[in-house]
């Protein structure tokens, strides 16, 4: 039977990264799904919201980013960057960096000793010492009780709506208030539909940071917002070195990780959703179907009558929604309020199982949830997968400093000097309590490090 060194699984951002640094480390790796499945079923029209450069791709010779596409296609990539167009990268980069991917379906994964063995949709059957799991978000998209059992065409979910423009003079509304919601209010809203948002928030959270950063131009924006751009300044700096974040008190973690992934609207949208009617502090009650159209109750006993109701309602992982575990795998693998609990090297308590993405943020932090998260996810797993480490002990501050120094020196171009280094530092360490020159030292290092 074969046998390889790593099966990824899923071929959006975070599994083909993790694979173009495996392959780098000499490393025989099979890379199984359809690149940026996902992505592709989102709805057309939808923009980023991330920085350009907090979705530029890692390879380990840095030379296949945003602005390497760029060169090559001899164009500018817009900003806010369009999800048709950030495909294309994505495309580009695999193409270079991944070019054999293997688009069929992992069916079933057991253990076996020294590794799984791993059952395709067709039936073929081979073994592997690791798993990577990169799977996107479509089996855990999060939807409302309230509206189980009625038809998924007139109550779907935010990413399964893709055409818009059939819903041109039609009553729609959107529950939620985060960038999904607000993103699809105003698609529909641009087709010509009657939209209303609602929300159980009580206002909507409007991004004060820029689409894009200059940061060429401007030393003030380097400091506020490193490439990840997750969080409120201080608290970004945190979210962007997953290290130091896995180092804090849990109570600590909770903190910045709430704090962080509340829902949040990019501040472009602004002017689109004032022309929208919005109702905010109030939850769905009720949820009926008549004459093919939904007869929504809310919580302050008002009433609404829709042709269309989309929910945009985030997402949640569960170990059990993966569907190609074993049931002794499930029963191994310790978790997280229903999440992979993972150690060094994005390991689960499985050993050789390793989950990457939103699997992972409760583990490593919310910069896990976004694009940004990859650079540091493939580098760990490429390095646990590639050497034979020694299981050691409990986090300590050394150990932290190792950790922030790597993370540091994941932002090219953001501590280019001693002054910038020790304003960041500044901006960090008061957050955690800890002494600013020391940050300010591991930042300098780093720099001396890359320049040799």
């Amino acid at each position: 039977m074969r046998r390889d060194d790593v099966c990824v699984i899923g071929a959006g951002p975070f599994g083909l990264t993790a694979a173009a640094h495996l392959r780098a480390a000499g490393l025989n790796v099979r890379v199984f799904g359809e690149v940026m499945s996902f992505w592709r079923v989102m709805p057309c029209g939808m923009l980023l919201r991330s920085t350009r450069e907090g979705i530029s791709l890692s390879d380990p010779q840095n030379a296949l980013s945003i602005a390497d596409y760029e060169k090559y296609q001899n164009a500018k990539v817009t900003t806010p960057v369009d999800r048709a167009e950030y495909i294309s990268y994505v495309e580009w980069f695999q193409r270079i960096a991944v070019p054999e991917i293997d688009t069929r379906m992992v069916r079933e994964i057991n253990k076996v000793d020294g590794g799984f063995r791993m059952t395709l949709s067709d039936g073929e059957t081979f073994e592997t010492a690791r798993v990577v799991v990169a799977i996107g978000l479509d089996a855990f998209k999060r939807k409302l009780s309230v509206f189980e059992g009625l038809s998924s065409a007139l109550t779907p979910h935010s990413f399964d709506e893709r055409t818009p423009e059939e819903h041109r003079g039609q009553r729609v509304l959107v529950v939620g208030s985060g960038q999904s919601a607000l993103e699809s209010a105003s698609l529909f809203h641009r087709a010509g539909a009657d939209v209303e948002v609602v929300s159980r928030a009580p206002a909507i959270h409007w991004l004060t940071q820029p689409d894009h950063i200059n940061r060429e131009r401007s030393l003030w924006m380097n400091l506020l917002y490193p490439p990840g751009a997750l969080g409120p300044p201080g608290i970004n700096w945190i979210v962007q070195t997953p290290g130091l974040f896995r180092s804090l008190p849990g109570s600590v973690q909770r903190l910045v990780f709430d704090r962080t992934v509340r829902p949040a609207v990019s501040a472009r949208l602004k002017p689109e959703t004032s022309r929208m009617r919005t109702t905010f502090g109030c939850e769905v009650k009720s949820a009926t179907i008549r004459s093919n159209r939904i007869k929504v109750e809310l919580s302050d006993g008002s009433e609404r009558m829709a042709d269309h109701v989309v929910q945009a309602t985030g997402f949640e992982v569960r170990m059990e929604r993966f569907g190609f575990f074993s049931p002794d795998i499930l029963r191994s693998i310790k978790t997280i309020r229903g999440e992979p609990r993972l150690g060094t090297g994005f390991e689960s308590s499985v050993p050789g199982l390793h989950f990457l993405g939103s699997a992972s943020d409760l583990s490593y932090g919310p910069l896990m949830r976004a694009i940004a998260g990859t650079r540091f996810s493939a580098s760990a797993v490429a390095t646990l997968a590639s050497t034979s480490l020694e299981r050691k002990g409990p986090m300590t501050w050394i150990k932290t400093m190792e950790m922030l120094e790597q993370s540091i020196g994941l932002g090219p171009g953001l501590a280019t000097s001693s002054a910038r280094a020790a304003a960041v530092a500044g901006i960090v360490a008061p957050l955690l309590g800890v002494d600013a020159s020391a940050l300010s030292e591991i930042a300098n290092q780093s720099n001396q490090t890359g320049a040799d």
